[in-house]
């Protein structure tokens, strides 16, 4: 049996072939131009920058190109390293790099990495003007704000980490709550989807952590630390609070009959 395909598309097929072939081979033609111009120059930090900024997001988007992209781009903050230490030479792309990096050792359960590197983030926004757009500032604050060691090796690490958390959360809900103070200290999730990569997708994932390592802290208040991280969530996105309308029409039903008092449900409840 002979299978007869149209010409019109063995030849669409074929063209799609050496495209992807050429494609590959510019891919590779720069991997390998990037690889040998950092070894010649390995401390030269632009190079570096884009090397590992590449990697991100023009590479494979295999786990190896993620690990090397990742050791360039942390390699940009190292003096030791570097020549230029990219925070003095642009501190906004210091941040954007510091948040990315962070948020990556999150992905990994890496926590002493993520926390320093959110940290840094957080501490190099704090020099950035605030506009309109915002800086990502909030979006870092409230990553610290929901962030906990996922795998503490002591009791004593297990509560530090609860402390650091619960007091950066404190500090932001105040800033949430008193927004005459720092009025564009909030989530601005467009900007955060353009400027800051794996934010796209879903602005509210990459901004609250889970809070599933809370089952395994047995000394922990865990109904305050719940209640803290849903008010973070609220105030930070607040147009995903909602009340399912079969709620809302029992409790309707409840009040009205007056047989039982009524449950507010959600921040969102009018009477």
């Amino acid at each position: 049996m002979i299978l007869r395909v149209p010409l019109v598309t063995f030849s669409l097929l074929l063209i799609a072939c050496l495209c992807q072939e050429i494609q590959n081979d510019e891919a590779a033609n720069k991997f390998y131009q990037y690889k040998h111009a950092v070894m010649a120059d390995p401390s030269n930090c632009e190079i570096r920058f884009e090397f590992g900024w590449w990697l991100l997001i023009e590479g494979t988007g295999d786990r190896k190109d993620k690990e090397r992209a990742i050791y360039l781009l942390e390699g940009c903050f190292d003096p030791d390293s570097c020549e230029k230490n990219i925070v003095d030479n642009d501190p906004f792309k210091a941040f954007v790099t510091a948040s990315l990096i962070g948020r990556y050792h999150i992905h990994e359960d890496e926590f002493a990495k993520a926390h320093q590197f959110i940290t840094m983030a957080h501490e190099i926004s704090k020099r950035l003007p605030l506009t309109p757009q915002g800086t990502g500032e909030a979006c870092v604050h409230l990553q610290l704000a929901t962030m906990m060691d996922s795998y503490p090796s002591s009791n004593q690490r297990a509560d530090a980490s609860l402390q650091r958390m619960t007091d950066y959360g404190v500090e932001l809900l105040g800033l949430f709550q008193n927004n005459n103070h720092r009025p564009n200290y909030a989530i601005n999730e467009q900007w955060l989807s353009q400027a800051v990569p794996g934010a796209a997708d879903d602005p509210y994932v990459h901004c609250v952590l889970t809070l599933f390592p809370l089952s395994f802290y047995y000394r922990a208040d865990v109904a305050k630390v719940a209640n803290q991280h849903y008010q973070l969530a609220a105030a930070a996105f607040p147009d995903l609070l909602y009340t399912a309308l079969s709620i809302v029409a029992k409790g309707q039903k409840l009040l009205f009959s007056g047989a039982y008092s009524l449950v507010k449900v959600g921040l969102n409840w009018q009477n």
